[in-house]
């Protein structure tokens, strides 16, 4: 199922995604990349958040035309990771765009052009990779 359908879905979902602490990483990540840094790293403990924050750059990023596609690569083994992802997507874009007050066609933007890559499939999908893009690598080790 699409995350466009998901999301059409799950509307009734009310549980808080972003937290303060995540929007204003989030707002700092995005200014880092503002003022000409190529590569921002944010490591944090386990439930702090990163989730939630990479989401944030990720949309802020997206609907000011910074960037034209979102690559989330989850590096780790366990393919439960990437669906993980998956499935948050859903949620963050639900909030966001109730926060945000975004047209239809803002979550749109949201839904197709944020792709979670499961690093076994890396190499098979890299002639997908865009010009103009933002890659959020989780779980690195």
């Amino acid at each position: 199922m699409s995350i466009a359908a998901r999301l059409a879905e799950s509307r009734a979902s009310k549980n808080k995604q972003f937290h303060d602490n995540q929007i204003l990483t989030g707002k700092t990540i995005v200014s880092h990349f503002n003022n000409g840094t190529r590569y921002v790293q944010l490591a944090a403990q386990m439930q702090s958040g990163k989730t939630g924050c990479a989401f944030h750059v990720a949309f802020q990023m997206l609907l000011t035309n910074q960037i034209d596609q979102v690559y989330i690569i989850s590096g780790g083994s366990e393919p439960e990771l990437n669906e993980q992802w998956e499935s948050k997507q859903v949620s963050h874009i639900e909030e966001f765009s109730n926060t945000n007050s975004l047209s239809d066609d803002q979550e749109m933007i949201l839904c197709e052009h944020i792709r979670v890559i499961w690093r076994p499939h890396l190499k098979k999908n890299i002639e997908k990779f865009a010009e103009n893009y933002l890659i959020i690598w989780d779980e690195s080790h």
